[in-house]
């Protein structure tokens, strides 16, 4: 087996790991051999269009099965046998279930894409700190630029929980003990195993085995470093190469959907705009769910998935001085920007790089838009911190993400000028929390329901009206329900 660290020519302190996609770099995400993704007509059964598909394509001996399903959507996946089918073949299959069966028995269907993330795609490196790591984490750049120390005094993310859609997650690293909730998922493995390791396998063929391990745990620990009490949901949706499909990718953004989050973290991107994740994302804003994603890495405005769709938080990546990273893709459809470019790539610097946890208890430096997404996930949460009351008369369920990202947009840092080619393609600045935490009130104590200061009788009633929702600020304890450890907490900060 390949060993998955390489060393870094004459650097002692540091090693590093090359990274490629499935399909090299800047080159258009695959379909998944085999697959195909239909949402059912309003009236249809899926095994009735399942013998009405194979029985229109009876030369292509698909023996087309149904082997998972998103129920409650309608939405379903299929493999079948692409052995001996010609390309031509494959296109005809595509146009077909993209039209064919529209109305009668679909409303959309269609081949399964991949997602990955995108240091993964376009050949990134990252590379060890010294052993002060844990000093060197909380006080890199990024800190200061977003203006956490002013942020913290006001909110810390408290109540909240972010799902990070990933590799998975080491929750066993001192940055991340306590704050990794237990009741993750695998929807690779499809156990419930969430531990961010390899299987030592090339998954992807490009000559490197696991290449993104590591990456979800990265990710996870930058967003505590801004939201250093939220809780994280992990949820594996990548393997070890950092590749996914839009169907795990949707089956994760269901399941932090079901599970009560407060915002979604996407640090991937496919060039498919894929009918099924643009569905589930839209479904998570309805309930008030923030979902962020990457703008990508190929350095160009080409369309990166769900990034540029509304309504997510497209997240490009800058610098230390707020310059544009060379690898950062952009486009006029982004949200904002956010640090995640270190200043010599070929051999960064710890002050002035961005920093995250590794798996076993180390730290590294890294950079991608996944990264800068990662920061702008922990902003999400520290607003959300703020207001337990939500929904209210001034703020719908359906409007709390909307608020938010106008909050974070109204409140950053204009570097158009700094970015003169690329005005207007950053997003609408980079983001400021220091500043957008001030637009707020301070996050209430656990149990504030109504944010009036106190937590009393009125408080204790909200709580009983909400018992056993997913979707409410009155689940403390971040497990997904409003149960009776929740009034525990609320108890255990009465006040009046």
């Amino acid at each position: 087996m390949k060993p998955r660290y390489a060393p870094c020519r004459a650097i002692a302190l540091f090693a590093c790991a090359g990274l490629a996609s499935a399909d090299g770099p800047g080159e258009p995400d695959p379909a998944v051999p085999g697959q195909i993704i239909v949402r059912l007509a309003a009236t249809a059964d899926i095994d009735a269009f399942v013998a009405q598909c194979q029985a229109d394509h009876p030369a292509l001996n698909l023996g087309l099965t149904v082997v998972n399903a998103i129920g409650s959507e309608s939405t379903y996946l299929l493999e079948f046998d692409p052995s001996g089918l010609s390309e031509a073949q494959l296109t005809q299959l595509e146009y077909d279930l993209q039209d064919g069966y529209l109305g009668t028995y679909l409303t959309w269907g269609g081949f399964a894409y991949v997602a990955q993330g995108p240091e993964g795609g376009t050949g990134n490196i990252w590379f060890f700190v010294p052993t002060n790591g844990p000093d060197l984490f909380p006080a890199q750049f990024a800190a200061a630029t977003l203006g956490l120390n002013d942020a913290h005094l006001t909110s810390t993310g408290q109540g909240t929980v972010v799902a990070v859609l990933d590799t998975g997650i080491d929750a066993t690293h001192p940055q991340l003990q306590g704050r990794v909730l237990a009741g993750g998922y695998n929807f690779i493995d499809n156990n419930g195993n969430t531990a961010d390791v390899g299987n030592g396998v090339d998954d992807d063929g490009d000559g490197l085995v696991d290449e993104l391990v590591g990456h979800g745990t990265f990710v996870a620990s930058l967003v505590t470093l801004v939201a250093p009490d939220a809780r994280i949901l992990p949820v594996r949706v990548l393997n070890g190469d950092g590749v996914g499909s839009d169907w795990s990718v949707a089956l994760g953004i269901q399941y932090a959907i079901d599970h009560g989050v407060e915002v979604i973290n996407l640090s991937l991107s496919s060039t498919h705009e894929s009918e099924i994740i643009e569905e589930a994302v839209e479904r998570a804003a309805d309930l008030g769910i923030v979902t962020v994603s990457a703008a990508g890495n190929f350095g160009t405005d080409t369309p990166q998935f769900p990034a540029v769709e509304s309504p997510v938080l497209g997240v490009a990546a800058v610098d230390e001085q707020d310059v544009k990273a060379s690898f950062s893709s952009y486009n006029e459809d982004l949200t904002i920007a956010a640090p995640g470019a270190n200043a010599n790539p070929g051999q960064p610097d710890p002050l002035h790089s961005i920093i995250g946890a590794l798996p076993g208890g180390m730290y590294g430096m890294w950079e991608g838009t996944s990264f800068a997404t990662a920061l702008v996930s922990g902003g999400a949460a520290l607003l959300r911190a703020q207001h337990p009351e939500w929904p209210n008369d001034a703020v719908s369920v359906s409007e709390i993400a909307d608020t938010i990202e106008e909050i974070l947009r109204e409140t950053s840092v204009d570097i158009d000028g700094l970015n003169t080619i690329f005005a207007d393609q950053l997003g609408e600045g980079r983001m400021d929390l220091a500043e957008a935490v001030a637009a707020g009130p301070s996050a209430p104590t656990p149990g504030d329901l109504d944010n009036d200061g106190s937590i009393g009788i009125l408080d204790f009633l909200a709580m009983l009206a909400d018992w056993n929702l997913t979707h409410s600020s009155a689940d403390l304890d971040g497990d997904g329900t409003v149960g009776i450890l929740d009034f525990l907490i609320l108890l255990g900060n009465w006040s009046v």
